[in-house]
């Protein structure tokens, strides 16, 4: 396939001057495909329920556009549906209308009342190409206006990021299930995450009659060895075996390819662990909450009532496209230790702010049921828990404190002068939108221009905000949430990033930085991971990595190898589809 895709070009066809292989579908007509993405395309067409895992920059959305274009020119009339996290969906937008502006498509998207009037632009046909109009929409929309998509007999269903329905319990898997379709395609990073279940929720939304039981698929394999981390794992021979049968679940499934994999002329990316130390009020913050005395030291008088905003926090002063919600809290890992796993529960639940009084000069914000998330906070910067107030106006303090009372902050403060001066943009990622809140404050400290892009915001200031942030130079940082904004979006006038606080999946930090390591990046990429030493950063960060080698041992692309025997011992287990549609 690579050496068609690369060597039969189409004499009567280019683009700028280049050749346009033939594969490349007469729609397509923005751009020349590359080899690699031509082979995408192909495997696509022919198979029916399926995984894209590609490397974040390697075109998944453009081999998903030419799939549609292929079926487009072969007759299919669609619909089809596109569901995708709310910050990718301008990238989606605007690259059907760079590739394919022959063909239409629909952003399902608005308020109630729009989206009435949209079902019915469904439901019609395009006089021009007699084709429905791809429609582009979020999971959210897509959740709320289930009864009416569901209505459609959809001829692809293709879900972007589709490790989001990794947890086989949560509502956006139980509604897709319900949509009928000839096709499905999840476009993903990696299937694999934190562990098998993950995988098995993807291959039953899949197949769900084939993959119709988890207890049966563990069944199979024993979680408990493979999931151990030894050095010297792979050379078991029970192991071996194991990952032999999930590699021959995974092949008819899984089109995998890494950068490594291709000849793409992109930078080289580097990372660099910088540890932060504790300063001297987050060493009495962490040991007050690891000794549950941080509500004593924190003290409980109230003598007057502080006046909050409609948030539940001190009013702050006006500022752009920015919405002070909450984060909800509930990313933590399955089975750390037991306090782990005790507080990861408790997150779970309704968690209510413990009745702490407010003094007159600082906002507390204590919930001590989830003690690992104070602990994050603390790492984070102490005003998390405790944010000091302006006695008059009743406004957060800004000040040199801010500085000086986290470690991590400090840091900042050293590198971002030395950065800005040699002309590098920043984007930096958190975890908690409540840092994001601070770190705007240490920015109009240090009068830094900046943007910020967070789940609580907007499709239209999403989009503003990127807009500005990629082509005004004047603007040096772009503070985002590393959910929100890990994915689907195209940050390459960035080339260096800051992981303020790592994920505990560490696909979701990867993710993130490839928003500046991508396709269309001319300079090289720097990660600065910030780790505060000997404290629960460094906890998470090595929680990850043990979850990047088990995914590293099941689908890593050396070790998937067809085996004829296998094939045979799998075949009780799986009956694939093999009818072929003659529209793809």
């Amino acid at each position: 396939m690579r050496h068609s895709a690369k060597h039969f070009v189409d004499p009567k066809r280019k683009f700028n001057g280049q050749p346009v292989p033939f594969q490349q579908p007469k729609l397509f007509t923005g751009g020349v495909m590359r080899w690699y993405q031509v082979e995408g395309m192909e495997w696509l067409r022919v198979c029916i329920y399926t995984f894209l895992y590609n490397h974040i920059w390697l075109g998944k959305t453009i081999q998903c556009i030419a799939t549609i274009a292929l079926m487009v020119e072969r007759g299919v009339a669609g619909p089809f549906l596109i569901c995708a996290p709310l910050s990718t969906l301008p990238n989606w937008i605007a690259e059907f209308k760079r590739f394919t502006p022959e063909i239409p498509i629909l952003l399902y998207h608005g308020t109630q009342q729009e989206r009435r009037g949209l079902i019915h632009k469904i439901r019609r046909k395009e006089s021009s190409m007699n084709i429905h109009p791809i429609v582009i929409t979020s999971f959210e929309i897509a959740m709320r206006d289930r009864h009416s998509l569901q209505n459609f007999y959809w001829k692809y269903l293709i879900v972007d990021e589709g490790h989001r329905i990794k947890n086989m319990n949560c509502r956006l898997i139980r509604e897709l299930k319900r949509f009928s379709t000839d096709n499905k395609l999840l476009l993903t990073g990696t299937p694999l995450q934190n562990n098998l279940s993950e995988l098995w929720s993807l291959l039953n939304f899949l197949l769900p009659d084939v993959f119709d039981d988890l207890k049966s698929f563990e069944s199979w394999f024993d979680i408990t060895s493979i999931s151990e981390i030894a050095e010297d794992i792979v050379a078991k021979e029970r192991e071996q075996n194991i990952l032999h049968m999930l590699h021959q679940i995974l092949t008819p499934f899984l089109l995998r390819r890494l950068k490594s994999d291709v000849a793409v002329e992109v930078p080289p990316k580097r990372e660099v662990v910088v540890y932060a130390p504790l300063v001297k009020k987050q060493e009495i913050f962490y040991s007050a909450i690891v000794n549950r005395t941080i509500q004593k030291l924190l003290g409980n008088n109230q003598e007057e009532v502080v006046e909050l905003s409609s948030t539940g926090r001190p009013k702050r002063r006006s500022r752009k496209v920015v919405n002070y919600r909450e984060l909800r809290e509930n990313e933590f890992p399955d089975a750390l230790e037991e306090l782990i796993s005790k507080t990861q529960e408790e997150a779970e639940k309704e968690r209510p702010v413990i009745a702490v009084e407010m003094p007159l000069d600082s906002e507390i914000n204590l919930k001590l049921q989830n003690i690992m998330m104070l602990l994050r906070k603390c790492c984070n910067h102490p005003y998390l828990i405790e944010y000091p107030l302006d006695s008059v106006t009743q406004q957060f303090k800004v000040d040199e404190d801010l500085v000086k009372n986290c470690g991590k902050i400090l840091l900042l403060d050293r590198m971002l002068p030395e950065l800005k001066k040699r002309g590098h943009k920043v984007v930096l990622f958190s975890q908690m939108t409540r840092m994001l809140d601070i770190l705007m404050d240490y920015c109009y400290l240090r009068d830094y221009q900046f943007s910020r892009l967070d789940g609580s915001m907007s499709y239209a200031d999403r989009e503003e905000n990127m807009k500005n942030f990629n082509a005004d130079p004047e603007v040096f940082i772009f503070l985002v949430s590393t959910r929100a904004g890990g994915l689907g979006i195209n940050l390459t006038a960035a080339d260096t990033v800051i992981i303020y606080d790592s994920d505990w999946n560490p696909q979701s930090d990867l993710q993130a930085q490839d928003r500046c390591h991508r396709i269309g990046q001319t300079k090289p990429v720097v990660v600065y991971r910030f780790v505060t030493a000997n404290t629960i950063d460094q906890k998470i960060v090595e929680r990850a990595a043990a979850k990047r080698k088990l995914e590293k041992l099941i689908i890593h692309k050396s070790q998937m190898k067809t085996s004829e025997k296998l094939k045979e011992k799998m075949g009780k287990f799986m009956i694939l589809e093999t009818t072929d549609d003659p529209g793809m």
